[in-house]
């Protein structure tokens, strides 16, 4: 084999090396993320119940109904019913954009991010604190938040899914920090409603973080930047 095409050969397989990589990185942040809460359990714990009660000292002192209507609004966009018809909007638009790497991205980010943090949910079984309200979501056990994960996951993707083909660096970033700052009002709006512990949220965020990069680094890695929206050049 001659000297050029041993290097087209590597070349093309770039990507998958890269995968390789990015795979095996996630996997190790994960076992080290495992057992940093084995070691130090006791104390997360007292963190969980000192903030919980903290923040169920100002949502009873506050006592504002209009400020639980928006925790509940920002939490209600990352239910499972919401995200799947925001899903099913998005895969229809995209494939008629003709753009289905981008559609088939955002389908496996969302029923990836719901068996996984369905089964983590299985597999620790840790059991929910108090709601401070009655209309608050406590399906399900309680780490990790869903609700995070599957937020920073699928709001991720969408916002780097259209960033990717923005070409002006202002409006890249303006739809990232967007989609930032939603993703922390949903967090957010979990530990103010009262259905989770702050280590639920931070480990949802965190492994949503972890899955949005996977995702990230495969539809960078197979699909050349494209403008998406004519608007958006």
């Amino acid at each position: 084999m001659k000297q050029k095409d041993r290097i087209a050969l590597i070349m093309r397989d770039m990507p998958q090396t890269g995968h390789f990589y990015v795979l095996n990185i996630v996997a190790l942040l994960f076992i080290i993320g495992i057992l940093i809460g084995l070691t130090f359990r006791p104390r997360i714990g007292e963190l969980d119940t000192t903030v919980y009660a903290l923040v169920k000292q100002w949502h009873t002192a506050l006592h504002a109904p209009f400020v639980d209507a928006i925790a509940l609004f920002f939490t209600n966009l990352a239910n499972v019913e919401v995200i799947v018809t925001l899903l099913i909007m998005a895969v229809v638009l995209l494939y008629r954009k003709k753009r289905h790497h981008a559609a088939q991205a955002l389908i496996a980010s969302v029923f990836t991010s719901i068996v996984l943090v369905q089964s983590i949910k299985f597999a620790i079984d840790r059991v929910r604190p108090e709601p401070f309200i009655s209309a608050a979501d406590t399906f399900g056990m309680s780490f990790p938040s869903g609700h995070a994960f599957v937020a920073i996951v699928f709001y991720g993707t969408v916002a780097y899914i259209i960033g990717h083909h923005i070409k002006k660096k202002k409006r890249r970033w303006l739809v990232y920090n967007s989609a930032q700052a939603l993703v922390w009002l949903i967090a957010l709006s979990r530990l103010w409603l009262g259905v989770h512990w702050l280590s639920d949220v931070v480990a949802g965020m965190i492994l949503g973080g972890l899955l949005l990069w996977v995702i990230v680094a495969f539809y960078t890695y197979n699909k050349p930047r494209e403008p998406l929206f004519a608007l958006w050049k």
